[in-house]
């Protein structure tokens, strides 16, 4: 059976003959058009099963991807609450080291920048002004940076309205 695109180069073919011939369908031109016309069905019916194919195997794969996605977040919760219930044990304890037999745990303090954009865009009413004055499809993203909160706050010594920061604890294993 020929391929497709050996299919095709035999339709130019007989493109090319009926020029040649002034548009009379020769013996020749006939018997390559019958079987051209012949093996086109089989062809598309094979080209047909093969998406089919590649669209169940990438369907199976969007549902196994889901399923993987959903077991992992199921163990990084898990994770998650096993690390608090820990932190909360040595925290309740007093401990602010323990040591197994395998691994070292300590418990770690951090600050951690806190931002609420709603109250610290509000100070900017001009954001909103601008955003008005456009299209519908045209659309204003504000974006906040922690970063540069913190280094207007090194500079400046004053965190903008809306900003605090928050004391944690969490748990580090080694």
């Amino acid at each position: 059976m020929a391929t497709l695109f050996q299919l095709t180069e035999r339709a130019s073919q007989i493109e090319e003959a009926l020029y040649e011939t002034g548009g009379e369908i020769t013996p020749e031109i006939e018997a390559l058009m019958t079987e051209t016309a012949a093996e086109l069905p089989a062809k598309v019916d094979n080209y047909n099963a093969l998406i089919q194919k590649l669209t169940a195997m990438s369907e199976n794969c969007d549902r196994e991807i889901k399923r993987l996605q959903a077991l992992k977040r199921t163990a990084d919760n898990g994770a998650k609450s096993i690390k608090g219930h820990l932190l909360a044990a040595m925290q309740t304890f007093g401990f602010d080291r323990l040591e197994g037999n395998f691994c070292k745990v300590s418990r770690r303090k951090s600050r951690a920048l806190s931002v609420d954009e709603a109250t610290l865009l509000a100070g900017f009413p001009e954001i909103a002004e601008l955003q008005a004055t456009l299209p519908d499809y045209i659309t204003l993203e504000a974006k906040v940076s922690k970063t540069v909160i913190k280094a207007h706050e090194k500079e400046s010594g004053i965190l903008p309205t809306g900003c605090e920061y928050t004391d944690n604890e969490s748990i580090q294993i080694r």
